[in-house]
């Protein structure tokens, strides 16, 4: 194919728009230059990949090998999980020896975004390690702690019930009740405790130091993305530039506490994105994602209605659940 190929789409407009708004806000922003270290490896290395996807895979057929090839990947992963993953002292689990697995919460987010990836195995004669994949698969997010995801399961399940046919929609639900009765003795007490402040529940047996510590990160959290909705209503124009975050959020602390802040990121990638490169980025940013949503949502809609598009529903479905996992996941993290 060629290179520009991918400037055919409306997400090109969305894409180029977010590439362009970010540049300005590593020189037009509040700490002009800063951004621009870290920017270099996301415009060299990130930033043409819809381009070369849009050069390289020119057919149906490219796409599910392709995702194949990522559903394969991902396969390793959670075998690097089983074989390399522990608990922290606070009893989530996680991967330390491999970075980018070694938060608990970007952990359960590589791994549900990589179970919607799994699900193109269902279209082949691989639906039963896909069977065998997916409990594994749920039982690590859970250990992971992660509220966030726990949530993101019934989302994306709630999602399935509505786009899959009748009789697949028991299956599902057949399974969330199997799996969470299954999976419930092998999580530890201190984990189930965390993942039931979410509900407002806590086991007779969990310790006050549990609790404490799962409503002490909540607290946490809610203050960041404080500070990231007053950094963003202070600089909606070019935010305070990409990456600048930490070192924004440090002055606001200091300014009205006279402390150090923990230096930590806003767990909210939509409030990242609009204090970092203000109210603008943020649309180019949120205008990419629902795009994509909603191109693969069609898509999906329209291989169900017309037999001669049914190939293309083993790809545009798992897509679609891998877009609306970032789309809700990154609300946290």
């Amino acid at each position: 194919g060629k290179f520009f190929a991918f400037l055919n789409y409306r997400l090109s407009k969305f894409w180029l728009g977010l590439g362009l708004w970010w540049a300005l806000a590593c020189v037009l922003s509040v700490y002009p230059g800063g951004s621009i270290p870290e920017m270099m490896t996301y415009y060299t290395r990130l930033y043409p990949i819809p381009f070369l996807f849009g050069a390289i895979v020119t057919s149906a057929r490219q796409v599910r090998w392709l995702m194949h090839a990522f559903a394969w990947g991902y396969v390793l992963v959670i075998i690097f999980c089983f074989m390399f993953g522990g608990y922290s002292n606070d009893a989530r689990y996680n991967v330390s020896e491999i970075p980018a697995l070694g938060n608990p919460n970007d952990l359960a987010l590589h791994l549900m975004f990589g179970a919607s990836f799994l699900l193109v195995f269902a279209g082949s004669k691989l639906r039963l390690l896909l069977l065998g994949i997916l409990p594994a698969v749920l039982m690590l997010v859970l250990r992971t702690g992660s509220r966030a995801n726990m949530l993101a399961i019934f989302l994306i399940s709630l999602i399935c019930l509505k786009l899959l046919p009748s009789h697949q929609r028991v299956r599902i639900l057949g399974g969330l009740v199997i799996g969470g009765l299954f999976m419930s003795p092998f999580l530890p007490k201190a984990t189930v405790a965390r993942l039931g402040t979410f509900f407002g529940v806590a086991p007779a047996d969990a310790s006050s130091e549990d609790l404490q510590s799962a409503e002490a990160s909540t607290e946490a959290r809610k203050e960041l993305q404080k500070q990231g909705l007053i950094i963003t209503l202070k600089h909606p124009i070019f935010g305070v530039g990409p990456e600048m975050f930490r070192l924004a959020s440090d002055l606001v602390v200091r300014e009205n506490t006279g402390h150090r802040s923990g230096w930590q990121g806003t767990h909210n990638t939509y409030l990242q994105v609009s204090s970092e490169t203000g109210l603008p980025g943020l649309f180019f940013f949120a205008g990419s994602l629902f795009t994509c949503i909603g191109m693969n949502y069609r898509c999906l809609r329209a291989a169900q209605k017309q037999p001669a598009l049914r190939e293309y529903m083993i790809t545009s479905f798992p897509l679609l659940i891998a877009c609306c996992v970032y789309a809700f996941d990154v609300l946290f993290s």
